[in-house]
């Protein structure tokens, strides 16, 4: 596994995922990136699996804590905010795939990890997936956490594990709340079809559901180099956080 957190002070990141990750940024900003070692020299388009969290300055001053998951399926950051913490989650959930642990495959590698951990669900990735990220939702909200969870889910939206998900953590799709007359969404990433193509979810809280503004997708490849659409969520962030607040001090940059 490989973690990057840096403040991110005008630099970049020419080759970290195969692409450039962080152009023009602003001094305070901060990046946090999660992806597979086995993938750091894979040498198609587009980068398999992996997280990145990128938090500008009026957010990053906000960070308390940062969890990465240890089977690099997400990053979880807790931000202070007016009489509460958000727990913002960006994940991936690998791809159906019956690649044997030995192979190269994102589901491989976790299968690995899985079995390495003595994980009872190792063997079904996806499976285990699902099953962590409720529990970890689950005990996020036990402490009183609001929750915002952004992933790529290798699922349609509609699927029976999704509305599993909502259903045990509380949490609601906010693409679909901020745009009740869209029906089916649209496709998110470039080979699916209308129909069962939606596979990249927002889910929130209460917090989040008052605080959102607007919600949607671009269109593919406009503003990014990814084979998914880029997703947008726009909060009040006074209603979400409360008043901003900034950064007087650096946090350091870890490679592990």
């Amino acid at each position: 596994m490989l973690s990057v957190e840096s403040d991110m002070s005008l630099m970049t990141e020419p080759n970290l995922t195969n692409h450039r990750i962080a152009q023009d940024v602003v001094p305070g900003s901060k990046l946090i990136h999660l992806h597979p070692i086995s993938e750091t020299t894979n040498s198609s388009k587009f980068q398999k699996g992996g997280c990145t969290s990128w938090f500008q300055p009026d957010l990053s001053a906000r960070i308390s804590d940062t969890n990465l998951d240890p089977h690099s399926r997400w990053i979880a950051t807790d931000m202070q905010g007016e009489g509460c913490v958000l727990t913002t989650i960006n994940a991936y959930r690998t791809c159906k795939a019956q690649d044997a642990p030995t192979s190269s495959s994102i589901s491989a590698r976790e299968k690995r990890s899985l079995l390495n951990s003595n994980h009872t669900l190792a063997l079904k990735p996806r499976m285990a997936f699902l099953h962590d990220i409720i529990q970890f939702i689950k005990e996020k909200k036990e402490k009183g956490h609001k929750v915002l969870l952004c992933m790529d889910a290798n699922t349609p939206w509609d699927h029976a594990d999704i509305r599993k998900l909502k259903l045990e953590t509380g949490l609601r799709d906010l693409m679909e709340l901020a745009n009740p007359d869209i029906f089916p969404p649209p496709a998110t990433y470039d080979r699916g079809d209308d129909a069962k193509g939606n596979i990249d979810i927002a889910l929130g809280c209460d917090r989040t559901t008052e605080a959102l503004l607007t919600a949607g997708f671009y269109g593919f490849y406009s503003i990014n180099w990814s084979d998914h659409r880029l997703g947008e969520l726009c909060f009040d962030t006074h209603v979400l956080l409360g008043p901003p607040i900034h950064s007087t001090t650096q946090s350091k940059r870890d490679l592990n």
